[in-house]
């Protein structure tokens, strides 16, 4: 969501109030720029005015932030020991709930699935027994039929969505996410998550009516499912004044043919003076 410059006020009460309830460390993740150190100074001041703990953990690029998420937040997120997430000059134009929640949990999907693999392969090869195969039988083991690879890769797919369902981890509603960021654009899923990410605006406010709403897929599959408009040839050849009558091709072939007598005509006329004069 997008809050105010006249909001920060407010905004710093919440962390204070949260902090009073859940006495967990507050985690501010800065960026390695002189207005982002500034920034810090600034914010870490006020946060020991008022006597809330916090971390803080430099960062030279998004690379830094997946390891660190990796390694260390999700396990405060899993075990509710971490609520309010600062993040400094980073993390606006990226979607930070893909980053943070659904990676990690795509990445655990297949590593799992790949241990799986790995197990039902050793135990086919301590089963089935060596035998010759025939190069016929080695080139029908190389065919894939495209139907069924479809199929598993929509299998895939939804198992990995089930996986990703049954294994968010859990947030409550202190839970928050606070971007101060001076880059622009900012992505849109942050923008419209109204549950735990927050985007604090500066000079350049940007109204929400603004900014695009995210479109579904379905309304995509339904724009494209949408059958092509018909073209009426009838009315297509009025418009380019085609006419259907043959009559032009009758009207050449008869002045071909007239070009063909003209010749013959001329021949007896000749003959006819020349017959004549031998008479004279």
């Amino acid at each position: 969501m997008l809050i105010s410059k006249d909001d920060l006020g407010e905004v710093f009460d919440n962390i204070h109030n949260v902090w009073i309830q859940t006495r967990t460390t507050v985690i501010i993740l800065c960026a390695a720029d002189c207005d982002s150190i500034c920034t810090t100074k600034i914010l870490t001041s006020l946060l020991a005015t008022e006597m809330i703990a916090y971390e803080l953990y430099p960062v030279l690029s998004y690379e830094c932030i997946v390891k660190y998420n990796d390694h260390y937040l999700q396990d405060k997120i899993r075990e509710n020991e971490l609520h309010t997430i600062i993040m400094i000059n980073c993390g606006g134009i990226v979607d930070l709930n893909q980053m943070l929640f659904v990676r990690p949990l795509i990445q655990s999907f297949y590593s799992e699935k790949e241990k799986q693999q790995n197990s039902r392969r050793n135990n086919n090869n301590n089963n089935k027994r060596r035998r010759r195969m025939s190069d016929d039988d080695d080139e029908d083991d190389f065919d894939i039929d495209e139907d069924e690879f479809d199929e598993d890769q929509e299998n895939e797919q939804a198992q990995m969505a089930a996986y990703i369902e049954t294994n968010m981890p859990e947030t409550d509603n202190n839970f928050k996410i606070y971007v101060i960021d001076c880059h622009r654009p900012f992505n849109l899923f942050n923008v419209h998550d109204q549950e735990k990410i927050c985007l604090l605006q500066g000079h350049d406010e940007i109204d929400l009516g603004s900014i695009p709403a995210l479109i579904a897929s379905d309304d995509e599959d339904e724009e494209e499912e949408q059958p092509e408009q018909e073209v009426n040839i009838e009315d297509s050849d009025d418009d380019f004044n085609i006419d259907d009558d043959d009559d032009d091709d009758d009207d050449l072939k008869d002045q071909d043919n007239d070009n063909d007598t003209q010749p013959l005509k001329k021949r007896r006329r000749l003959n006819n003076n020349g017959s004549n004069g031998r008479r004279g």
